[in-house]
C-alpha cells in the first residue's frame, strides 16, 4: 500500500516536493492543499504523513512523532505570514479593533494573536474568513492576516493604503529564536505498522532536499511555471525559508509552545518527539 502524503499547495514547500512531483514515485501518493485542510484529513488519518500546522502538532503530541531534519521555518522575515493593516494604525496596532485571520492555517493565527498581545498590548477581535489583499475596499477590518501565496504577492504588491508587518521578523524580534510554521507529523500508530516504510520515506524527503539544493535554478524555473511568482522572486523567498529541524528551530518551537500555552491556545506541556529508527526495530 502506498503512504499517503500530504504536500502544502504553497510555494513554501517546493524545495522539498519538487523531485517528487518531477518523478514519480511508486511508494507514495501525493494529496495537495492548505494547512488547515492537511490537518483536519491527517487528524481523521486519512493522511500517513503530513506536514502539520505547528500548533496542531501541539495540541496532538502525545499520539504522534516529527519526521527529523524537517520543517518550514525562517530565523526572522517569512514574506508569506503576513498583517496587512489600515495605514490609519500605523504606529498604534494596540488600537486595532477587529482583524480578520485565514481560514487556512492554525498556527499563523495563534501567532499573530502573540505577537498583538505581547508587543502592541493588542487584543481586537478575530474573525476567521477568507481573505485576500483587497480586504481594506470590501470589509471592515482594521487588518487581515495572508498566509501563502496570497501573503507572498500582498508583499511584493502591498496597496498603497495598507501597512504589513512580518510575523516572523516579529516573532524573532520578540523571542530571538526562528520561527517553526509547520513540521512533518506521522501516526505512533503507522510507524508501529510501517516502520521500514517510514524509514525510507525520512530518507526521501532528505534526497529530496538535496536534490533541490544541488538544481536549485532548475527548480525556481519549475516554480515559476506553476506559481504566480518571477524566477527572482522565487529565488529570493525560498533562500529565506528553512526545512531544517536543528537545535535551533527546535528552541523556536518550544518558545512558541510556551507563548501559546500563556493565551490557552497549546497544552502548558507539549514534547517535540522526533522520530528515531532505532525506537522501531
Amino acid at each position: 500500500m502506498k503512504l499517503r502524503i500530504g504536500r502544502v499547495s504553497y510555494l513554501n514547500c517546493l524545495p522539498v516536493y519538487y523531485p517528487l512531483e518531477k518523478k514519480a514515485n511508486d511508494r507514495i501518493q501525493l494529496f495537495s492543499g492548505p494547512p488547515a485542510e492537511l490537518n483536519r484529513l491527517f487528524l481523521k488519518r486519512e493522511l500517513d504523513v503530513t506536514p502539520i500546522s505547528s500548533i496542531e502538532y501541539a495540541r496532538n503530541h502525545q499520539n504522534l512523532l516529527i519526521l527529523p531534519n524537517l520543517s518550514i521555518a525562517a530565523n526572522g522575515p517569512v514574506l508569506s505570514v503576513m498583517f496587512f493593516y489600515r495605514k490609519e494604525f500605523s504606529g498604534r496596532l494596540g488600537e486595532l479593533k477587529k482583524v480578520g485571520v485565514t481560514v487556512e492555517s492554525a498556527t499563523s493565527v495563534v501567532l499573530l494573536k502573540i505577537i498583538l498581545k505581547k508587543l502592541f498590548g493588542a487584543w481586537p477581535e478575530y474573525v476567521p474568513m477568507n481573505l485576500n489583499i483587497e480586504f481594506s475596499q470590501t470589509t471592515d477590518l482594521d487588518g487581515a492576516l495572508l498566509i501563502g501565496d496570497k501573503a507572498l504577492s500582498g508583499y511584493y504588491h502591498t496597496p498603497p493604503d495598507l501597512g504589513v508587518l512580518d510575523l516572523g521578523e516579529a516573532f524573532k524580534t520578540l523571542t530571538g529564536h526562528p520561527m517553526v510554521y509547520a513540521v512533518w507529523a506521522v501516526h505512533r500508530e503507522t510507524c508501529a505498522k510501517e516502520p521500514l516504510k517510514i524509514k525510507k520515506l525520512s530518507e526521501l524527503f532528505q534526497k529530496a532536499k538535496a536534490f533541490s539544493l544541488s538544481h536549485w535554478e532548475e527548480m525556481v524555473a519549475y516554480g515559476s511555471q506553476k506559481y504566480p511568482f518571477t524566477p527572482k522572486e522565487i529565488d529570493e523567498y525560498l533562500k529565506i525559508i528553512s526545512h531544517e529541524l536543528s537545535e535551533s528551530e527546535i528552541a523556536g518551537l518550544l518558545e512558541f509552545y510556551r507563548l501559546a500555552s500563556e493565551i490557552n491556545e497549546a497544552p502548558k506541556e507539549v514534547i517535540v518527539n522526533i522520530w528515531r529508527e532505532e525506537d522501531w526495530r
